[in-house]
């Protein structure tokens, strides 16, 4: 059996677990990990596309690529995530403000966040 001998093998080619780069899984926005940003989509997406059931205090992780949608639909996909505590406060009265204006059928504010 010369050919084994032939067989350059590294330890790489002994790994347990293979993941191609290929697979690797976008990560969602931060705002669908937070309280008040997850509550903020839910209402854009229930205005944009009344025909989808989203649910009011139940967490729904089907719903998570749509959610992702309105991210961009509402631009918020360049938005810092808070640090610090006043950005936190910012960040939690620019949501609230624009939640209110949405279920009002107002204009959105402008965001004013700390970078």
């Amino acid at each position: 059996m010369s050919y084994l001998a032939e067989i350059d093998m590294t330890v790489a080619d002994f790994r347990d677990h293979y993941a191609p780069i290929e697979a690797a899984v976008k990560e969602p926005h931060w705002l669908l990990g937070s309280v008040y940003g997850r509550d903020l989509l839910k209402i854009k997406l229930r205005i944009s596309r009344p025909e989808v059931v989203v649910l009011e205090w139940r967490h729904a992780a089907h719903l998570d690529p749509l959610l992702e949608e309105m991210v961009d639909e509402l631009g918020l996909r360049d938005m810092p995530e808070p640090k610090t505590f006043g950005q936190r406060l910012a960040y939690v009265k620019t949501v609230a403000t624009m939640a209110f204006s949405m279920k009002k059928n107002m204009a959105l504010p402008e965001r004013r966040l700390n970078k």
